[in-house]
């Protein structure tokens, strides 16, 4: 969360602006995916609540595919790595889905 917070001030916001940006553009209130910076279109999202310790921030744009491995996940980076999640398959497709929505509303929002 520290990373996430700073990451979000190094580009000239704070977490608490990114959050009702995402709120006001997806509607999302739980486990919202943030835009740390928008022309790379740098989007995270969480694993669990970020007040849980075991939240991990996923970066939607390393994201290779998402594998049910029984109650578990596997998320599938883009560069060969993988990580195992203790979170259902569902609750991150959910997730990835927000992040990739988010994303789409940004560069419709650029183009216009």
């Amino acid at each position: 969360m520290e990373i996430i917070s700073n990451s979000c001030e190094y580009f000239g916001s704070s977490y608490e602006g990114r959050l009702i940006g995402t709120k006001n553009l997806i509607g999302a209130k739980y486990k919202a995916p943030i835009i740390i910076e928008e022309a790379n279109e740098i989007i995270f999202f969480p694993t669990a609540s970020p007040r849980v310790e075991d939240c991990h921030w996923i970066s939607l744009k390393h994201v290779d595919k998402l594998e049910k491995n029984g109650l578990k996940t596997k998320i599938l980076f883009k560069n060969g790595q993988e990580l195992n999640l203790n979170v259902s398959y569902g609750s991150l497709e959910n997730q990835l889905l927000r992040a990739t929505r988010l994303q789409s509303i940004m560069r419709d929002r650029k183009i216009a």
